[in-house]
């Protein structure tokens, strides 16, 4: 292994908020950034698109997501592929918070 190997403890109040019902907790590395996500019920994504690819692995909850023109609700242990510079939006179904995990390559440091 090269690098350093680091530990980071998501149990440390290090969440923020991004707009209402909408926390996330994250890593950055060099080369990628990982995030645990919570949407509160009815909490959604606003439409938006990255030049980076995104992987969401659902953790909990349910999570009707659209990716460009396909809509579809998520709930534990499905994985959203979202291409790179592809339209996204998405919102918190039910009456539990959507939990997600996120990972992106990010295209520089």
């Amino acid at each position: 292994m090269t690098g350093s190997a680091y530990f980071n403890d998501w149990a440390d109040p290090s969440e923020w908020q991004s707009s209402p019902g909408v926390r996330f907790v994250e890593t950055r590395t060099a080369g990628t950034i990982v995030a645990r996500v919570h949407l509160a019920p009815g909490a959604e994504l606003k439409a938006h698109s990255h030049p980076e690819e995104q992987i969401f692995y659902v953790l909990d909850g349910r999570l009707r997501y659209r990716v460009g023109d396909e809509e579809k609700v998520a709930g534990r242990g499905m994985l959203i592929v979202i291409p790179s510079g592809v339209p996204h939006w998405g919102r918190a179904e039910g009456d539990s918070d959507a939990v997600f995990l996120e990972l992106k390559q990010r295209l520089s440091p």
